[in-house]
């Protein structure tokens, strides 16, 4: 059996720290940009700042299928929901 891996380009500030799949994407916290970059399997990368401007560590899927993560220097965990463009916040 043979691998070949893709790849995708983060910023290349990011030095990721974690990695996890919610909301079908992958999510990695970047260590030394206070954000999360959400991942599609296309590999097209969105950049969310963390509201705290704390550094992200942990990230993993929540049971409502957001990224949660922890925001360390503001000791608290942050969420992101993803909804599809019209969808209700309600």
């Amino acid at each position: 059996m043979v691998f070949a891996p893709d790849t995708f380009s983060l910023d290349l500030n990011c030095s990721p720290e974690q990695i996890a799949s919610a909301a079908g994407a992958l999510w990695v916290t970047c260590y030394y940009l206070n954000e999360l970059e959400r991942i599609s399997t296309a590999g097209s990368v969105n950049r969310i700042p963390i509201p705290s401007q704390t550094t992200a560590n942990g990230v993993t899927a929540g049971p409502d299928d957001a990224a949660w993560f922890t925001e360390i220097s503001a000791s608290q965990l942050g969420r992101v929901l993803v909804k599809p463009v019209g969808a209700s916040t309600s």
